[in-house]
């Protein structure tokens, strides 16, 4: 006696329509896949950068070696003064001088900006800075994974200025061999995600509005407040450096990405 299976897979087209939302998910995997390879591809490797003078030099908050850098870059003549964007509002100049050092350096040449909280005000403070200067041409001091985002949010603040990249390479982040560790890995595919979704809002906005990136953008920040109002805390040189940046939650309390 043969006995028949108790499930039978139907047969014709409409047996296959099993196969249509794996299909979509093998598509959508590999265009993100090959999306994120892009963005990695186009990630600064420090080999070539740019030596040109600029009218000044903006570091954007995110760690110890961005300030570091910024203030060599001073030193080294590429730049007469400098802002340094998304300062926690309880540090003032001679608590940065504990933890950086160059204290007179910092007193003639540096600008502190507080109002910003993310990538997106970084760009409007420092296009604020820079148009109330009348400086055209600026180098940007930040981590290598978070330049295009820093760029793109840049040139939508103020697309008549002159950007010039200037990466730093944290230790912490291995971006040589990313996918070996867990922490990079992480790390990467979220600023992926971030950048991703500052493009589609600036491609929106152009779309919507009419307008070029920038147009309207002035005075979207709270005035900054005054310098020294608040007691510095005490700073530790060593891990993030959360007492001179704004509190930006989980991942920036480890040391981890920009927001």
């Amino acid at each position: 006696m043969t006995r028949r299976p108790v499930f039978r897979r139907p047969s014709g087209p409409s047996g296959r329509l099993w196969l249509l939302p794996v299909i979509v998910v093998l598509v959508l995997a590999a265009l993100w896949a090959g999306a994120f390879l892009q963005f990695l591809s186009g990630l600064p490797s420090g080999e070539s950068i740019d030596r040109r003078k600029t009218d000044a030099v903006v570091v954007l908050t995110g760690g110890p070696v961005r300030l570091a850098e910024g203030l060599n870059l001073l030193q080294q003549g590429l730049a007469g003064h400098m802002l340094v964007s998304g300062v926690n509002p309880t540090v003032d100049k001679a608590a940065l001088g504990e933890v950086a050092g160059r204290a007179e350096l910092l007193d003639c040449c540096v600008d502190l900006g507080f109002a910003a909280r993310n990538t997106e005000e970084n760009a409007l403070e420092v296009a604020e800075w820079a148009r109330s200067r009348g400086y055209d041409s600026l180098r940007v001091v930040t981590a290598a994974y978070h330049m295009p985002r820093s760029l793109l949010e840049l040139r939508r603040a103020d697309p008549e200025i002159d950007y010039i990249a200037h990466p730093v390479f944290p230790e912490q982040i291995r971006l040589r061999d990313w996918w070996r560790w867990r922490g990079t890995a992480e790390l990467l595919v979220g600023e992926f995600h971030k950048y991703f979704a500052a493009l589609l809002r600036a491609r929106a906005e152009r779309a919507l509005t009419g307008k070029p990136p920038g147009a309207g953008n002035a005075g979207a920040l709270e005035p900054v407040p005054a310098e020294g109002t608040v007691p510095a805390p005490e700073i530790s040189i060593g891990g993030s450096p959360l007492s001179v940046e704004r509190s930006r939650g989980g991942d920036a309390a480890r040391g981890g990405s920009d927001t």
